[in-house]
């Protein structure tokens, strides 16, 4: 079985590779694109998880009703995925709140989402580190966000679009957020 598997890719894999190769000749030959074309280009090839950055439904950590949560036209929205217990969250959690207060006066809004945590662990978080906007995530928010890793952070545009995702935050993933909240705030 294991042999027809790798043998279906061997004769897979040269396949498409052609297509491929002949599209890249053909964009060599035209005329540079602006980045809103290029952008336009990427959303028309689906090259973004989302055209739309989802609307979510979440718990709130200091009741039992949900909250939406939805991006409003003209403001990004950063929603960081992050848990109690996770070390690499405890050790960016100074960094992002760095971040959300330099962006604090702009079109930028920030999400904490609780993963696989408890509304007291969660609660207890929150207070120590002061942090704004928290929410405990639902089985649905998972499933929309494919279980992202931690610490994870999704942003959308002014235009409610999915920018960026980055999974596993490191510190060069902070200064990419930070970076496209400058330029978004600039413009």
């Amino acid at each position: 079985m294991l042999s027809k598997i790798i043998l279906f890719f061997c004769l897979l894999l040269p396949l498409q590779a052609i297509p491929l190769l002949a599209e890249e000749d053909t964009e060599k030959e035209s005329k540079p694109l602006s980045i809103e074309e290029r952008l336009d280009r990427r959303m028309k090839e689906k090259e973004t998880p989302w055209k739309k950055f989802p609307e979510i439904e979440a718990k709130q950590i200091s009741g039992s009703s949900t909250v939406k949560i939805v991006p409003q036209k003209g403001e990004a929205l950063v929603l960081v995925f992050l848990a109690s217990w996770c070390v690499p969250c405890q050790l960016m959690i100074g960094e992002l709140k760095r971040m959300e207060k330099k962006h604090n006066n702009s079109f930028s809004k920030f999400v904490y989402v609780f993963t696989h945590d408890t509304k007291a662990d969660a609660s207890a978080f929150i207070k120590a580190h002061k942090l704004g906007t928290a929410v405990l995530a639902t089985r649905k928010i998972i499933d929309v966000f494919n279980q992202p890793s931690l610490p994870s952070i999704f942003v959308a545009d002014r235009q409610s679009l999915m920018v960026m995702r980055r999974l596993g935050v490191n510190e060069k993933g902070l200064n990419e957020v930070d970076r496209f909240l400058d330029l978004h705030n600039s413009l």
